[in-house]
């Protein structure tokens, strides 16, 4: 692909050739042999960025409602859980990308702050 374009991976689980992936290995695979940044849910270091749920979120909200359960509450319908913008830095400095085009609100893993910052 070209390097100004972008893949964004949703899931993979087979190729043509019927052969079964892992969704995440899948989106590994992609992610290393692409001359574009890959954006995905799996996030393991080869890919650039992805608006992922986290171990996280997902703690925080099934305590909450095993809290709600043992104080004689109903159980509930299903919830959208919170969702962060992970950016790996790594790949940011390797595709050159400006960190002012990097949200101020998302979550960057593997960065080292300078003395200064």
């Amino acid at each position: 692909m070209p390097a100004d374009s972008a893949l964004l991976i949703l899931s993979v689980f087979a190729d043509a050739d019927c052969v079964s992936f892992i969704p995440r290995d899948a989106a590994s695979r992609i992610a290393t042999t692409s001359g574009a940044p890959v954006y995905s849910s799996y996030f393991d270091g080869t890919v650039l960025a992805g608006h992922v749920g986290t171990f996280t979120a997902i703690g925080e909200e099934m305590a909450s409602l095993a809290l709600g359960l043992f104080d004689g509450g109903a159980v509930t319908p299903p919830v959208t859980l919170k969702e962060v913008a992970l950016i790996d830095w790594r790949q940011v400095v390797s595709r050159g990308i400006a960190r002012d085009k990097i949200p101020a609100d998302a979550e960057i893993l593997h960065y080292q702050p300078t003395a200064w910052e």
